[in-house]
């Protein structure tokens, strides 16, 4: 109800006022969550606008430059620390809390600091010049469609888009961004949240069941994952669209990555290009020995999983993945997609090796290790999951048809977009018949109470 009411008001109102009405808007809308949380927003913005404008100067230094990263970075090294501190050092602490706040991290400081955080580098790095304006400033940091889980956008793709405003209302973007959100929300509804059933029934209670059975759900995990961040990604994009606004992409097809490196290519683009440009090149990125190349791949991979949460599991995570990204560099893996059977059947093991790595993306490190000691530790049950046989059909069946849809989906944009955008070209009932299809799928199969997006707890 929200966002539409914001459109409709934006395109109303003079061009002038517009910039300012949708920071607005995304102030108001990211108060929604917790009045208290634009403390940190405030701060994010104040700390970027001040740190661009004195880097953006003559006089510099890398001095400089970490402080005001520091600065800038504050916030969330506050939230991601305060947990391992406080249970390590400071148990007594662990009841105490901010006027207005718990313990858990605000909604979306991770991906706005990392946004804010790459404006101020290239603007150190001479890579775009300080926009001086603060309300394109913190219309950056805090645009609606990406303040609470990303994609986590760059200044010389928005910036520019800022400073020159929406003048007129973009028809083909924004029919464009409206079937981008419709498909996002059934990415999320329908695919995402009906995986979750099966998959918390199986690894929420993992010694129960046998190995095959959590190799599945695992397996299973990597698609809910994909399909509820690139479900929201698509979302914010469209509703970017709408607005009038350019966004970069998030998600490239991971289902066709043949290996893990091939898959970060693919898969949270802004995240994984983001540690590419500012943690893994300036460390030298692969230009020196394999030795010192292996070490800054797992480094960048750590910081990845540090982002998501300094506990064992995450460590472990991006530890994981750092190491099988390194070995992959001595496989020829490149060769799999010369057929598209061995195309499929390298697919098909890198989302498994995945899901079998995302067992440690848990806040319970125990729960990680019951997961493993049963993956590895042999059948310990024959059951399947918990509720009767009949349920489980039907759950299997409704799991395995939307799957189908979003399959069928990536392999047209991957090889048949130009062919079939060809053929339904002025087929103007059969393009609306599937857009009633999948709205009629959103509402017959989604779990319409389903609880938030992934992502959002990171």
């Amino acid at each position: 109800m929200f966002f539409p009411a914001l459109v409709l008001c934006y395109y109303a109102l003079p061009v002038r006022w517009r910039r300012a009405f949708l920071l607005c808007g995304s102030v108001a809308f990211y108060m929604l969550s917790n009045p208290a949380y634009a403390v940190m927003l405030l701060w994010v913005v104040v700390a970027s606008y001040f740190a661009v404008r004195h880097l953006g100067s003559a006089e510099r230094s890398r001095g400089t430059l970490w402080l005001w990263l520091l600065a800038v970075l504050g916030p969330m090294l506050f939230f991601k620390l305060k947990e391992p501190i406080i249970n390590l050092w400071l148990p007594e602490w662990a009841q105490w809390r901010l006027p207005g706040l718990n313990w858990a991290i605000p909604l979306g400081l991770s991906c706005y600091t990392l946004q804010a955080l790459g404006y101020v580098i290239d603007v150190y790095k001479r890579r775009i010049e300080p926009d001086r304006s603060w309300l394109n400033h913190a219309l950056f940091v805090c645009f609606l469609p990406t303040i609470t889980s990303g994609p986590i956008q760059r200044a010389p793709l928005m910036m520019p888009q800022f400073r020159a405003g929406v003048a007129t209302f973009d028809y083909p973007l924004a029919v464009q961004g409206a079937k981008r959100m419709v498909w996002g929300m059934f990415l999320k509804i329908v695919v995402a949240d009906r995986l979750g059933i099966y998959i918390n029934s199986v690894l929420q209670h993992s010694a129960q069941y046998n190995s095959l059975t959590v190799l599945i759900a695992l397996t299973l995990l990597a698609l809910q994952i994909y399909t509820d961040f690139a479900g929201y990604s698509f979302i914010a994009i469209g509703a970017g669209n709408l607005l009038g606004y350019r966004l970069a992409e998030n998600f490239h097809r991971p289902l066709f990555a043949v290996g893990l490196k091939d898959l970060w290519t693919r898969w949270h683009i802004s995240l994984s290009s983001w540690l590419r440009d500012y943690v893994y090149i300036p460390l030298g990125g692969s230009r020196c020995s394999k030795l010192r190349s292996t070490f800054n791949t797992i480094i960048a991979f750590l910081v990845s999983g540090m982002w998501h949460g300094i506990l064992p599991g995450y460590l472990c995570w991006g530890l994981c993945h750092g190491v099988v990204v390194s070995l992959e560099r001595f496989l020829p893996l490149q060769r799999l997609k010369a057929h598209p059977l061995t195309h499929a059947l390298g697919s098909l093991v890198t989302v498994m090796l995945m899901g079998v790595i995302l067992g440690f993306f848990r806040d319970n490190f125990g729960e990680a290790l019951e997961i493993y000691g049963t993956l590895f530790g042999g059948a310990k049950s024959l059951q399947w999951i918990i509720v009767d046989p009949v349920h489980t059909t039907a759950m299997l069946w409704m799991i395995g048809l939307t799957l189908v849809v979003v399959l069928a989906r990536d392999v047209y944009d991957e090889w048949c977009v130009a062919r079939l955008t060809r053929w339904t070209r002025g087929r103007r009932v059969l393009r609306w018949t599937f857009y009633a299809s999948l709205v009629w799928m959103i509402l017959l199969f989604g779990v319409l109470d389903s609880s938030q997006f992934i992502y959002m707890r990171f």
